[in-house]
């Protein structure tokens, strides 16, 4: 590069070192068998864990109340999955739970009905399938603008392996990189970061995932502009850019060039492909078969209305200017109660966003972020009305919405 738990009868294993005989150590067993963008995240502290009767299969979940909610799949070899969605669901019936799969990938949708489950669609998963990206031609004009203009500011992207550094220097860095992710949530309104769908560095070992750093040098003295964290999928054979982070003074670019340099990394070692995770939201208005309406309108809604809090389309802008392929990505969910229907969809969404942190709001950043928002606002319209509206948008493109999509 570049400068470049056991089954129904048992009960759940949370690490590795309180595992009952007979599970496999969770590391290399998620590397080998998970499959979507953030199987890997069923490693982190804090997460439960049901392990298949013959512990050929793994499912990872949290709970609040009587929601159980799932993320990564059905870790596991596919032959053993049907039989581990089922022991997952006696398991989580025995106890009156109601248990939500998030972001099951479309292959997997025909398990979920064949158990009775109701299927919406949550947005769109996106690959770059890297057998020929060249990152050529007009339709990638806009990476290599960044990726050029991050190389004439001095930013060299380089990767970080935990074993050549001392407890103190992975110390160090792990406080730098804490800077620039406060740095990225001070334009959020949030207390901290996102949790559970998302990952995070610190108390969740690296582990099998890579760190690569974006860092600048004046004076002999280097920072870091962003870095991205990426999760192994199928054994190493393919990743996904789960975590990205940047300053709020980065170089203009950092993270497309961050991103940029990882795929033509991953190019040259072999890897089949990447996921940039889901684009939340994107295409969600056309209905499915079984789905609940309730929360199709929801997600709209949230998705139109609801950037402050999380910007779905800037999400899924930025992760287009990388022409990638897209797959549906579903939230599959037992049928509710015929009385008290929208009631329940309607815990199952705050309990969701309650876990992913989304309603831990700081007021006093919300009031900035409201007022800053409503200024620029006025000042587009008022430009609008001037001149050059079109230059306007392109500048906006180009820069804030990469600033709340990442």
């Amino acid at each position: 590069m570049s400068k470049r738990a056991g089954a129904s009868q048992a009960r759940p294993s949370i690490s590795d070192a309180a595992a009952p005989s007979g599970i496999p150590p969770l590391i290399p067993f998620v590397r080998e068998h998970g499959y979507v963008a953030d199987s890997y995240l069923a490693t982190a502290p804090g997460r439960l864990s049901f392990w298949s009767a013959d512990r050929s299969g793994l499912v990872s979940y949290a709970r609040v109340g009587f929601y159980v909610l799932v993320s990564g799949g059905l870790i596991g070899p596919p032959e053993s999955q049907p039989q581990l969605l089922r022991e997952f669901l006696e398991f989580t019936t025995a106890h009156g739970w109601r248990a939500i799969f998030f972001c099951i990938p479309a292959k997997d949708e025909q398990l979920f009905r064949d158990v009775g489950y109701d299927i919406n669609k949550i947005g769109e998963d996106a690959f770059i399938d890297l057998g020929n990206v060249t990152f050529s031609g007009k339709r990638f004009e806009w990476v290599r603008r960044q990726a050029n203009y991050c190389q004439r500011h001095g930013v060299a992207v380089c990767e970080i392996h935990r074993e050549n550094l001392t407890d103190v220097a992975w110390t160090t860095l792990l406080q730098e990189l804490d800077d620039v992710c406060r740095s990225t949530m001070s334009e959020k309104p949030q207390t901290g970061e996102m949790t559970f769908f998302d990952g995070t560095l610190g108390d969740h070992e690296l582990g099998a995932r890579r760190l690569f750093v974006a860092q600048t040098e004046q004076d002999g003295q280097r920072r870091i502009e962003g870095y991205v964290v990426c999760n192994p999928m199928h054994g190493g054979k393919a990743w996904s850019t789960e975590i990205y982070r940047h300053r709020s003074d980065a170089v203009r670019g950092t993270v497309p060039f961050l991103f940029h340099e990882v795929i033509l990394q991953l190019q040259q070692e072999g890897a089949k492909y990447i996921s940039l995770c889901i684009a939340p939201g994107r295409n969600c208005e056309e209905s499915l078969p079984g789905e609940k309406p309730f929360i199709r309108k929801s997600l709209i809604a949230f998705r139109d209305r609801g950037s402050l809090l999380f910007d779905m389309r800037g999400i899924d802008h930025f992760k287009s200017r990388f022409r990638p392929r897209y797959e549906n990505s579903l939230v599959c969910s037992p049928p509710p109660p015929r009385m008290f229907a929208t009631l329940t969809a309607l815990g199952a969404v705050l309990a969701t966003m309650w876990v992913f942190g989304l309603l831990k709001i700081d007021p006093l950043k919300m009031l900035k972020l409201t007022w800053a928002r409503l200024r620029k606002n006025r000042t587009h319209v008022v430009a609008g009305e001037n001149a050059e509206p079109l230059l306007q948008a392109a500048d906006n493109t180009s820069s804030t919405t990469l600033r709340q999509a990442s």
